[in-house]
């Protein structure tokens, strides 16, 4: 993975997105995503580069890799501390290495129990969130009520869990649109 060197400029475009990278670095995310993936193996864009990307597009609201190639990589790349940040074909293929090893639950769930532990709250207090994915593809898939469009429409249901200070703490998906109050018992049990 390429060490980050920040060169001084005179203009940083998104250079509030720094404030962002720093809390990152605070955060216990980097070490806790080398603890469950490991490494990529030798890389420019190794396992941090690649999580730092996805970090920072969702903090400038990229929402796809696509959109990643509408910005100036060479900006990005100077608030990630590269050369230029990596490509839409470099993120897609790194993307495709993580999801083939099947960790994103571990991780999810390591992730949680570490900020669980280091928050110091009441092990009572956990707010509990339903959001409604939309799905528009082929297959079949049930259908539930979506508050933002008003409607029945095809999707599942995933529960947010985050802690009293509204802290994030992990994320439920549902395979099947059952109220919270039915699937209560399951989301505090993984909880």
């Amino acid at each position: 993975d390429a060490e980050p060197v920040f060169a001084s400029c005179e203009r940083a475009d998104f250079a509030g997105s720094f404030l962002a990278l720093a809390l990152l670095g605070r955060d216990s995310f980097l070490g806790e995503t080398r603890r469950v993936y490991h490494d990529m193996g030798a890389a420019f864009y190794g396992l941090r580069a690649v999580f730092a990307t996805l970090f920072l597009m969702a903090v400038l609201r990229i929402k796809t890799v696509e959109q990643v190639g509408r910005h100036n990589v060479l900006k990005l790349g100077r608030i990630l501390g590269l050369d230029r940040c990596p490509s839409v074909r470099t993120l897609r293929r790194k993307i495709k290495h993580l999801c083939l090893r099947g960790q994103a639950m571990n991780l999810m769930m390591l992730l949680g129990k570490t900020r669980f532990e280091s928050a110091g709250v009441p092990d009572a207090v956990l707010y509990i969130d339903g959001h409604v994915k939309c799905y528009y593809g082929p297959g079949k898939i049930g259908k539930t009520y979506s508050t933002s469009r008003n409607c029945v429409v095809a999707g599942s249901t995933d529960y947010w869990v985050n802690l009293g200070d509204g802290t994030p703490l992990l994320c439920i998906p549902t395979e099947f649109n059952d109220g919270m109050i039915a699937r209560m018992p399951d989301i505090l049990r993984q909880a």
